[in-house]
């Protein structure tokens, strides 16, 4: 809890979440890799256990991060809405998650690989999301569409500097 509150004062919300979503999602698909090779060297079952356990720190301050900017995305009276489908997305989730113990039976490297592209394809989404971090929020849809057209104007004139 201590890391997220200095993460989010000193960096934008957007990157922490990329990152924490990147960690969660790549440690947990090399210990599934690793796991399954512990066969070959008794170090790897450690390794995957330690990776794994990164994986969860990176998922937890990812689910801790996303309470924080997903309001900030929606504009004022959307916002109570875009929460609630957010919030209703991941208790489908968490009900799900614990028949991942009834596939391992079946595929061993079945849940990790399912929880790490998950992340993946989470961490690949949120890079079409806008930063908002150190920007007044939108009171208004029409205040978020004009919020999203500056967005594409300045993402525009950066590709046009950069040729």
């Amino acid at each position: 809890m201590i890391t997220f509150m200095i993460l989010v004062r000193r960096f934008r919300r957007k990157s922490i979440s990329v990152t924490f979503h990147s960690i969660a999602g790549i440690s947990l698909v090399i210990s599934v890799i690793l796991h399954t090779l512990k066969e070959r060297n008794h170090h790897y079952e450690t390794a995957s256990i330690i990776l794994s356990f990164i994986g969860k720190f990176g998922i937890t301050g990812s689910f801790s991060l996303i309470f924080l900017f997903t309001p900030e995305l929606y504009p004022t009276n959307l916002r109570n809405i875009g929460i609630g489908l957010g919030s209703m997305s991941g208790r489908v989730g968490g009900m799900l998650a614990p028949y991942a113990t009834m596939l391992a039976t079946y595929i061993e490297w079945g849940p990790g690989i399912i929880f790490g592209v998950c992340c993946g394809v989470a961490t690949l989404l949120q890079l079409l999301l806008p930063e908002t971090s150190g920007k007044e929020l939108p009171q208004s849809v029409r205040e978020l569409r004009e919020w999203d057209k500056q967005r594409g104007l300045q993402s525009k004139s950066n590709e046009i500097k950069e040729t």
